[in-house]
């Protein structure tokens, strides 16, 4: 008898259990022109899976800021690694794609939150909303949501969610330094995520 064909195979899990299941946070953006844009946020991280566009000898750089706009906190950066690359909507650099889709994935624990804008200038400060509390041991994982809706999660000390006084639906400031997010392109050309 003929064989009946194969049947296709599943598709790949979607992003949020991969990040659950590797426990680190998997934010889903796209490489717009010179910028890695999370909805109406901003993203500045390291490049990690290919090389990204070249940059000038000199360049501004994205800053973040409470409303992660480039603008907020400019940087020269002069004579950059060629392995690693900051984002920022001053850029002149060049992108070979207008639009294409980039993950960005970040470590709970280099997550800091904050009530008030953090001193210094800082690459990633996003808006975020408490969603849930999550006691692990010495540590809490606290549920977060950004404004696109995305989910990040943070770990902090026991005392450290006493001391913010932290409850479901608390506004806060999520603060990640660049040197802490790394940046792939073609992930999900690849087929390795599934498409929203």
């Amino acid at each position: 008898p003929p064989l009946s064909p194969s049947p296709p195979p599943p598709p790949p899990p979607p992003p949020g259990f991969l990040a659950e299941l590797s426990g680190t946070n998997l934010l889903r953006g796209v490489l717009d022109g010179d910028i890695v844009r999370l909805g109406e946020l901003t993203i500045v991280g390291l490049w990690e899976d290919m090389a990204p566009p070249e940059p000038p000898a000199t360049f501004p750089v994205a800053g973040g800021g409470p409303s992660s706009r480039a603008a907020d906190f400019p940087e020269t950066v002069s004579e950059p690694d060629p392995t690693r690359f900051s984002l920022g909507a001053e850029s002149t650099g060049t992108s070979p794609e207008p639009v294409e889709e980039v993950l960005a994935t970040v470590d709970p624990a280099a997550v800091a939150l904050h009530r008030e804008p953090p001193g210094g200038s800082p690459r990633n400060v996003w808006p975020v909303r408490v969603t849930g509390l999550d006691p692990r041991g010495a540590t809490v994982r606290v549920r977060l949501a950004l404004p696109d809706g995305q989910p990040l999660a943070a770990d902090l000390t026991a005392q450290g969610v006493a001391a913010l006084g932290l409850a479901p639906g608390d506004q806060l400031l999520a603060q990640v330094k660049a040197t802490q997010v790394r940046l792939h392109r073609g992930m999900v050309q690849r087929g390795m995520v599934q498409r929203a």
